[in-house]
């Protein structure tokens, strides 16, 4: 996966250094859309709540650092994409953090979208509610302790 993400960056970094332009960018269409989210088993919510609350504040506080600390989140984009091509790096990082929602809300409508697509290969995605598959307990319980808050107001 990771070798097709870094084809598709330095083909993209390519071709817009050669003069080419985006006939449609996806972030500025305002399609809905979920670029992440975290999915899994109600079963195993119901076994390990605790883990996965857990681990969803773990990704709150990545996607805190992706957002407050480009020069971090640069570094790791160069390990992990074996990337030292700073200029790539850069284009990376600018178009991918606009598609990134900062504190992981997923709304029924980008979920809507993704099963539109699905149902074209899979008929019985156009049975499923979005809102049936949302489960915002951990979101709202860190909206509600103030986590979010402390978490947003901490400088980097």
């Amino acid at each position: 996966m990771k070798e097709v993400l870094k084809r598709v960056i330095l083909w993209a970094v390519k071709a817009l250094s050669a003069g080419f332009r985006y006939v449609v960018y996806g972030p500025d269409t305002r399609i809905p859309f979920t670029a992440t989210a975290l999915v899994t088993r109600r079963s195993l919510i119901a076994k390990r709540p605790q883990a996965v609350g857990q681990f969803v504040r773990a990704m709150a506080e990545a996607a805190k650092l992706l957002h407050a600390d480009k020069q971090f989140s640069m570094k790791v984009l160069e390990k992990h994409l074996r990337l030292d091509d700073r200029k790539i790096l850069e284009a990376a990082y600018n178009d991918e953090i606009r598609a990134l929602e900062p504190r992981l809300a997923v709304g029924p409508e980008a979920l809507q979208a993704i099963l539109d697509e699905i149902s074209l290969v899979a008929p019985r995605a156009q049975k499923v509610k979005p809102q049936d598959l949302i489960d915002r307990r951990y979101l709202d319980e860190m909206d509600k302790s103030g986590f979010f808050a402390k978490l947003w107001a901490e400088k980097r």
